[in-house]
């Protein structure tokens, strides 16, 4: 078996760095639902008060920016720590078929 030149507190730290920005990712997303949540909260009370003012649509255009930046920022940073896809391709091997039994 070749070695990888890795070594185990390099993984350590690998898995640290991982787990740290999962945790991040996990605390956006449970606030982004939160936000989107009262946003549809909001759109209900200004349905029922006739509509949305110019400025009533200003507001809530802030509030989706602010939840799609920040789940861009989330998801950024998590591409930034996964390892990158493989580049080369692999092939199965041939493929078996199971025996069959007869009764």
């Amino acid at each position: 078996m070749g070695t990888q030149g890795t070594t185990l507190s390099q993984v350590q730290a690998s898995l640290a760095t991982l787990q740290s920005t999962a945790s991040t990712l996990i605390t956006d997303v449970a606030s982004a639902i939160s936000d989107i949540t009262a946003l549809g909260q909001q759109i209900t009370t200004l349905q029922a008060a006739g509509g949305a003012s110019p400025t009533d649509l200003a507001a809530l255009n802030t509030t989706i920016q602010g939840i799609t930046s920040s789940l861009s920022t989330s998801t950024s940073g998590l591409a930034a720590v996964l390892p990158a896809a493989p580049t080369t391709s692999s092939t199965a091997g041939p493929t078996t078929t199971p025996p069959t039994t007869t009764t």
